[in-house]
């Protein structure tokens, strides 16, 4: 025997914010999902479903889903007007691989201008998200770019915005990492500290490690004006000296740079 149950809705306003803005039926057992669009200068302010308080089932956009449908239900959302603000801080930062553009602050914003940011990936990852306060923004991600304020979420409590873009490598790509041997009295040493130090003139055996893919060809730099395919290096003047592998497979690289990785002192005679 076929059932279906009822959801009625209803809101604050005459102007439905709430999609579908009709009342539904529903096969039992089925679900349905309700998008929630506060109007311009409004945000949420509660969603109850018979009577009780719940939380949004996403926040970007706002939704919320009735599941495995048995009873009938009445969904109710209520909206508060956004507080003005003359004044706005932007923070932003950039994880695993991610790019923001600007990066850093804060930087204070008139509310009657905005902030942009720009999002992009380095080598290797792709942009995986964007938090604006911890909540995430997938059309920030579509489009790389966020604009701030935005009209469905205001700044915190303490008139700002965090944003942080989030990275992750891409699939099938090469990810290596590399060691190092310090020539000490005749034999090589694992070097187990950063920066791995000795004096001149120092020799050192590199070890290239992989991590993803399957590189073909390895080059590096070893900072002293040397690079090759070679993993061995003399280095014959005192300094500090950044290390690089790229390992090559086709079209598809990676880098792994370790800056101030050697540090090369003075042999002082005794």
């Amino acid at each position: 025997m076929f059932c279906s149950n009822t959801i009625i809705l209803s809101t604050l306003w005459t102007i439905p914010q709430i999609s579908p803005s009709t009342q539904q039926t529903v096969p039992a057992g089925g679900t349905r999902t309700f998008t929630i669009e506060p109007a311009q200068n409004y945000i949420l302010d509660e969603i109850r479903v018979d009577g009780e308080p719940k939380e949004p089932t996403t926040l970007s956009p706002i939704t919320y889903t009735f599941t495995n449908v048995q009873q009938n239900h009445e969904i109710h959302v209520t909206f508060k007007e956004m507080q003005p603000v003359t004044t706005f801080t932007v923070i932003s930062d950039e994880r695993d691989g991610a790019i923001a553009v600007p990066k850093g602050g804060p930087w204070e914003i008139d509310a009657r201008s905005y902030a942009v940011i720009s999002f992009d990936s380095r080598p290797g990852h792709i942009l995986a998200d964007v938090l604006v306060n911890g909540i995430s923004r997938p059309e920030a991600v579509q489009d790389k770019y966020i604009r701030l304020p935005l009209n469905d979420l205001p700044p915190d409590e303490n008139g700002r915005y965090e944003v942080i873009a989030v990275g992750a490598p891409r699939e099938n790509q090469i990810r290596v990492d590399f060691t190092a041997d310090l020539l000490k009295d005749g034999s090589f040493e694992r070097c187990t500290q950063t920066p791995c130090v000795g004096t001149v003139p120092l020799a050192v055996r590199f070890n290239s490690e992989v991590i993803s893919g399957t590189p073909e060809t390895w080059a590096w730099d070893f900072g002293n004006g040397e690079r090759g395919e070679t993993p061995r290096t003399t280095y014959t003047m005192p300094g500090l000296y950044t290390v690089s592998l790229t390992g090559k497979q086709g079209d598809l690289s990676g880098t792994e740079t370790k800056i101030g990785y050697i540090y090369v002192e003075q042999n002082m005679p005794a």
